[in-house]
């Protein structure tokens, strides 16, 4: 799967085209050569298909997307991986890729164990999804069992999903939004979440007092998937000496070079994707914010391979 051309707005399905290239064969010792089952498109990909960030350059056009993948070596010269063996690395939106020992380290490439838990589930809740949940919640805002309210926006999706059920498996009291009436019912019967609601249904400018019905004693902590409005209603509930969890801007992600069908919705979208207006808050509630990606915690994987799988990584995966 290529990128065609580089999307403005929403993302079209104009803006990729499926090729069909020679499978690679290995050549040299230590080739390996791997046929994907799995693998993962993640919101964060957004940002690569125009512009890129400091610590990495956008996609190129006409070549196949990066993206997190699990699949099975099907050929090898190497000594680190057999046939057989199932691996996870960035190689995702192709069916095949070849790589080779040298570049092990350098491209990230594991391997991973199919006894342990479903392959799909090192993409997610053992894998960057469950990581950058487990840090935002228990490195970044020190969650306290069972005595912190937490608020999370995008609850339905990956990470915000996986964040949500932490936060139960410790006893505290739990808040998701999220964009449709179906994933308030999956939040609430399914994965016991104590509220729910639809951000769409209630319009922004009234996020605010539902955070204020839901919380009526306040927030202590808000894992943040969303940005502009959802953070502005977060600080308007927070308590003192709070802590915010920045993991996502997904408000912000298409507003750039947006086109729009009318002055309704781009009043619509820059209303979601603008804010804080009420960053002054931070200061008189003493809150705690910070921004954070997971790869920066590489020193906790031990201890979070070892919880998840003892009984927290129990939880379901959107």
């Amino acid at each position: 799967m290529r990128l065609k051309r580089r999307p403005a707005g929403s993302v079209k399905v104009e803006d990729f085209e499926i090729v069909e290239v020679e499978i690679p064969d290995i050549k040299e010792e230590g080739d390996f050569l791997v046929q994907n089952i799995w693998m993962s498109i993640d919101p964060f990909l957004r940002i690569y298909m125009v512009k890129g960030t400091r610590f990495a350059p956008p996609f190129e056009l006409n070549k196949p997307l990066d993206g997190g993948c699990i699949g099975e070596v099907i050929k090898s010269k190497s000594s680190q991986f057999k046939v057989g063996d199932y691996v996870k690395a960035n190689f995702g939106w192709r069916e095949y890729w070849i790589s080779n020992d040298a570049q092990i380290e350098e491209k990230s490439i594991s391997k991973v164990d199919p006894t342990l838990a479903p392959l799909s589930s090192f993409l997610g809740l053992l894998g960057i999804t469950g990581m950058t949940a487990y840090v935002g919640l228990f490195k970044i805002c020190s969650l306290h069992e069972r005595h912190d309210t937490v608020f999370v926006s995008s609850a339905a999706g990956g990470v915000g999903s996986v964040a949500c059920q932490l936060a139960k498996i410790k006893g505290c009291y739990v808040v998701g939004s999220c964009g449709s009436d179906a994933k308030v019912n999956w939040l609430v019967n399914e994965l016991g979440m104590d509220h729910a609601f639809n951000y769409r249904k209630i319009g922004f400018d009234n996020i605010t007092e539902e955070l204020n019905r839901a919380y009526p004693n306040g927030i202590d902590i808000y894992f943040d998937n969303v940005g502009g409005k959802h953070l502005e209603a977060a600080f308007n509930n927070m308590n003192t000496f709070g802590r915010i969890a920045l993991c996502g801007t997904t408000s912000q992600y298409n507003s750039e070079d947006m086109t729009y069908s009318s002055k309704e919705d781009q009043q619509r979208s820059r209303s979601a994707s603008l804010g804080p207006a009420n960053l002054s808050l931070a200061v008189s509630h003493r809150l705690k914010l910070q921004g954070f990606i997971w790869s920066d915690h590489f020193d906790i994987l031990g201890e979070f391979n070892t919880n998840m799988s003892n009984g927290l990584g129990m939880a379901k995966y959107n």
